[in-house]
Formats: structure tokens, sequence, C-alpha cells
């Protein structure tokens, strides 16, 4: 009797899916075919317009805008090089004859190299590799976002190691020496 129930509760419930799916389905259609009514409807109203819709304006009404001139402005001429970082110096060379006539000759002298400090660089220290066999010990350094292992005395990037202690190292770069902590 119980199995009797449930297969007719379940007989039921099929029924009622199947025509929810309908409806659903039913709405589902007439929201897509409103959709594309109201798209169809916007493209083809723009090539069919009557001549009442367009609005004629009076343009004497409205006052003219004044137009002011371009701003001016001179620039200077620049003595360094902002590539090279070199400086020239212009200057012109004026020299008078016996008959009274004036030249005056554009000389451009050699550049002079201006010295531009290169900045610092990111510098880490990790620690140190001993090797029984070697006497060297290699020191892990992280320069610039670049892991290097170095000897003493070895250069990277224009960074030289001096010397090399437990918890620090001293390095040189452009004639500056600077102490290093381990992290």
């Amino acid at each position: 009797m119980l199995l009797v129930i449930m297969g007719l509760l379940v007989i039921l419930l099929n029924s009622l899916l199947i025509r929810m799916k309908k409806i659903i389905n039913i709405g589902l259609v007439v929201f897509v075919l409103a959709l594309w009514g109201t798209i169809v409807y916007r493209y083809v109203n723009n090539f069919f317009y009557s001549q009442s819709s367009i609005i004629e304006e009076d343009y004497n009404q409205y006052s003219l805008i004044k137009i002011n001139k371009r701003d001016t402005f001179n620039l200077a001429n620049l003595n360094r090089d902002p590539f090279l970082g070199k400086t020239t110096i212009k200057y012109k060379a004026i020299s008078i004859n016996n008959n009274s006539t004036i030249k005056v000759s554009n000389k451009i002298s050699k550049p002079i190299s201006s010295k531009i400090s290169t900045p610092i660089p990111t510098i880490q220290y990790f620690g140190i590799i001993k090797s029984s066999s070697k006497k060297d010990e290699m020191i892990i350094v992280k320069i610039n976002d670049v892991v290097k292992k170095m000897r003493l005395n070895s250069e990277f990037e224009g960074v030289k190691v001096n010397k090399v202690f437990k918890d620090s190292i001293l390095i040189s770069f452009n004639k500056k020496q600077l102490f290093i902590k381990r992290n």
C-alpha cells in the first residue's frame, strides 16, 4: 500500500515538473522575442523619419565665440644633452682684420662630460658558503634582484667584495666603501 502511494506521488511530481518546464520555456521564448523585437524596431526606426521631426535652429540667436590667439613661448637652448649627459658650450668667435671687416664664426667646443653619479644598487647579503677543500669562501649576495655567488675581491655590476665577516661584508662601489649586514 505504501509503495502504491509513493508511486502515485512520483507520477504527480513528474507531471508538475513537466508543466513547470513548459511554463518556463514559454516565458523565456516570449522574453527573447520581445527583446529581439525591440532591437529590430530601434534599428529600422532610424531609417524612417519624417521631415517634421527635424528641428531647424536659428543660429543668429547665438553669440559668436571669440577665439583668442595662440599662446606662444620661446624654448631655451640646452647646453646639456639629456641622453648622453654631456655638456657643450657654444660660443661665437669674432675676429677683426685691419681693413675693419668683422668675421663671425660659430664654433662648438668639444663636449665636456659631466659626471653623473650612478645610484647605489640594492644589495642584500645572505651568508657564507665554506668548502673544506678550498680556502676560499663564497658569499651569497643579491644585487639588483639578481642572486649571485661571489668570492673575495670579485666584482659584479660595479660592486666589489673587499672583506667578508660572519655577520657582514665590506663592499666598494664607485670608490665608496659600504658595510652590508646579513639578512
